[in-house]
């Protein structure tokens, strides 16, 4: 078989599904119409009919005349049995010498699956054929019918144009066109034929009557195709016309209309710039508050100073008056009582002050909110920390629909918690403020505004997660009463760093810990937690309505997070080159809804920026991923067979040990160094049928039951049993 890919269109790991299923036939009616048992296939290429014939038990030799097909084929016979070894041999050899090659042997069927075309002089190839079959042996020849374009063709075959070649040295037995392609049986003649005269006319008129046949077919559909063609010019050609008026009207318009198109066109950026002035000024008045509390803390200082210090003055003022003058030393004990009293005023006057100061900051309770749960998780790097709480919220929602549940976050993803129906609290991460802001000054922001979101709603428990509680929050916990407290505390942080984190334990009254996937449980350990349920995925058919991705492709999921697309060293950029070389691949990119946009415009590739990215996963043959705690385990617990590029820069998570465990199970590849090679050879692998299913099994092993359902019902159970 003399076609570069003919092995990968075989195995459909190129081209279309329609390309696969025409190689398929071709290949499986040749084997069929094999007869005796040597076989000779001329132009063997990467060897599949001469290793499919082997497995059946024929004796096959491969011949082809480039040394690297060769190599290809004896690659892929390195992978069969010893049995078929034994059948089979592929020669590097001139198909014009064959019967130098073999003086003594003879075949009983010669294959020449698109082979022929490529002769300008078929009749150098005819013959020796001719010369190396046994008599009565058998001619099963393929090649493509009418004009292709392809360069290394120079002969373009019609039905009597290859019976006349084939003629002098096989009688015709069957012959048939299919899909473009000519499919002849012919058996080898006693002897040799010069030339045609004696062609029975009855069979020369049944070969006319098929390559008209053909024609008609091929009218048909260049006629269908010129009409379709000719329907969408119509349509293009109306869509222009209506464009034409459209930006005649515009033109017409009166300036008014113009301002007023303008103003619309730049509505985007400026509710940009409105919301970017807006984080700015809220931002600026939180710098503000805390410098306005410092000036007004030395105010009060300097005014209780100023006024000890006057009245400090006039007393001994007045005692050293009295002794200059004795109307005066008769008038002080009249002076030393004014004085007294006018500093006693000025006392009462600043009592009065900072005890209306302390009244302002008591807030009243809400009546209805008692025994509720606030969920404190912290920013992260991303939405981790955020999402596990709300995948346990949810549930407990679920299991007690009545219990108050608050939010009280430093995430800027807020409006994922209002669409979930709860109620959330914000103050800014301590990354968004000046440097002029320390980091005691923030937390004392933070004790601030959570102390008073308790004493309103007056919660039972309060549920952290974060990989480091904060100063601010270890204080509120301190000073509340009757607040239980739990710690949703992640595992898997590098070596050195977990001992610092457990320092902080004796602040919690539990400590419940996520774990990974396929580690054994210990006490207080639950298996992974994950924000959606099995149920709520998308099937694959839906995605593709929802995505528009077209039928026929295998849909492939990237996301690796920060990386410069720009940059052809990168990981992303080396990615995605290899990815748009599989012609049968479509590519989904995941973008964080906090991170920044990705410009990157390549066919058959889009860009989703929901949340979560996971009710798409479904649809996935493919995910290729960094190794965050979130992302890895919704691959996992939904099946999607994976390749993990871990992101070694993370300050506390270990992404290279959670890859490797996925590894271990079969479940995803694991690529330390990102090289083309690698990549494509563990792409290939992941996106082989066989290897895919294997890798889908594997993935839910890893994973059977949802931590979060896990750690709803003990957080349920504990704030009852309080």
């Amino acid at each position: 078989m003399n076609d570069d890919q003919i092995t990968n269109r075989y195995y459909g790991k190129v081209d279309s599904e329609k390309t696969f299923q025409k190689t398929q036939y071709r290949i499986h009616w040749i084997c069929k119409n094999v007869k005796g048992n040597k076989v000779i296939d001329i132009g063997s290429s990467q060897g599949i009919v001469s290793i499919l014939l082997g497995r059946e038990g024929f004796n096959v030799t491969g011949i082809d005349l480039e040394e690297n097909k060769i190599k290809e084929a004896q690659e892929e016979l390195s992978k069969e049995s010893e049995i078929v070894k034994k059948n089979i041999r592929f020669i590097n050899y001139d198909s014009t010498k064959l019967e130098q090659k073999f003086v003594d042997e003879k075949f009983d069927t010669a294959i020449l699956g698109e082979v022929l075309e490529h002769f300008s002089h078929p009749e150098k190839l005819l013959k020796p054929i001719y010369n190396i079959l046994n008599s009565k042996a058998r001619l099963v020849l393929t090649v493509p019918f009418g004009y292709l374009r392809f360069h290394d063709h120079k002969q373009t075959f019609y039905i009597y144009t290859l019976i006349r070649e084939l003629y002098p040295y096989f009688e015709t037995i069957s012959i048939e066109v299919r899909d473009k392609v000519i499919y002849y049986i012919g058996e080898r003649r006693e002897a040799y034929l010069d030339s045609i005269d004696k062609l029975d006319i009855n069979k020369l008129l049944d070969w006319i009557k098929l390559g008209e046949e053909e024609f008609a077919n091929i009218e048909k559909n260049l006629d269908k195709l010129n009409r379709d063609r000719k329907k969408l010019l119509d349509k293009r050609n109306e869509e222009i016309k209506n464009l034409k008026n459209y930006i005649q009207n515009i033109k017409n318009d009166d300036l008014s209309t113009s301002n007023e198109s303008k103003k619309y066109i730049d509505e985007e950026y400026l509710m940009k710039e409105i919301i970017g002035l807006e984080q700015k000024l809220y931002k600026k008045q939180l710098e503000l508050k805390v410098k306005n509390d410092i000036l007004k803390n030395a105010y009060n200082k300097i005014k209780n100073l100023s006024s000890n210090t006057s009245t400090r003055y006039k007393l001994g003022e007045a005692l050293i008056s009295a002794i200059k003058s004795p109307k005066k030393a008769i008038k002080l004990p009249k002076t030393l009582i004014s004085i007294y009293r006018k500093y006693k005023k000025e006392s009462k006057n600043l009592l009065e002050y900072i005890e209306l100061n302390d009244v302002r900051k008591v807030i009243k309770p809400i009546e209805s909110s008692r025994g509720g749960i606030i969920f404190t998780p912290t920013n992260g790097a991303g939405l981790g920390h955020l999402t596990r709480l709300l995948a346990i919220a949810r549930r407990i929602k679920k299991i007690d629909p009545d219990r108050e549940i608050i939010f009280f976050s430093t995430s800027s993803a807020m409006h994922l918690i209002l669409q979930e129906g709860f109620l959330g609290y914000h103050l800014p991460s301590k990354m968004l403020f000046s440097e002029d802001v320390t980091a005691t000054q923030w937390n004392g922001l933070l004790e601030e505004q959570l102390s008073r979101i308790i004493q309103m709603h007056r919660p039972s428990m309060l549920v952290f997660d974060g990989a480091y509680p904060y100063a601010g929050l270890v204080s509120t916990m301190t000073e509340t009463q009757n607040l239980n407290k739990i710690w949703i505390k992640r595992g898997r942080a590098k070596q050195g760093l977990e001992t610092i984190r457990d320092d902080k334990e004796k602040f919690f009254d539990h400590v419940l810990k996520p774990g990974e996937a396929g580690m054994i449980k210990k006490e207080n350990e639950f298996n992974p937690v994950i924000y959606l349920e099995k149920t709520e995925l998308l099937s694959k058919e839906e995605v593709r309505k929802k995505l528009q991705i077209p039928k026929g492709y295998k849909i492939v999921y990237v996301q690796l997070g920060a990386g410069n697309i720009d940059d052809i060293n990168s990981t992303i950029n080396k990615v995605l080159k290899i990815l748009e070389q599989k012609e049968d691949v479509y590519i989904v990119m995941g973008e964080s809804i906090i991170g920044k946009r990705l410009n990157i415009f390549q066919d058959r590739l889009l860009v989703i920026r929901d949340y979560p990215n996971s009710r798409y996963f479904k649809a996935f043959d493919m995910a290729i991923s960094a190794t965050g705690y979130n992302t890895f385990h919704e691959l996992m617990y939904f099946g999607v067979p994976s390749i993990f590029i871990p992101n070694t820069n993370t300050k506390t998570d270990d992404q290279l040990a959670r890859a490797k465990k996925a590894a271990m199970a079969g479940a995803a590849k694991v690529i330390e160094e990102v090289a083309d090679q690698t990549l494509t050879e563990n792409i290939d692998y992941v996106l082989n049928p066989s290897n895919n299913l294997k890798m889908k099994e594997n993935c839910k092993k890893l994973i059977d039951t949802n931590g979060a359902d896990e750690i709803a019902e003990f957080i349920s159970k504990t704030i009852n049993d309080v």
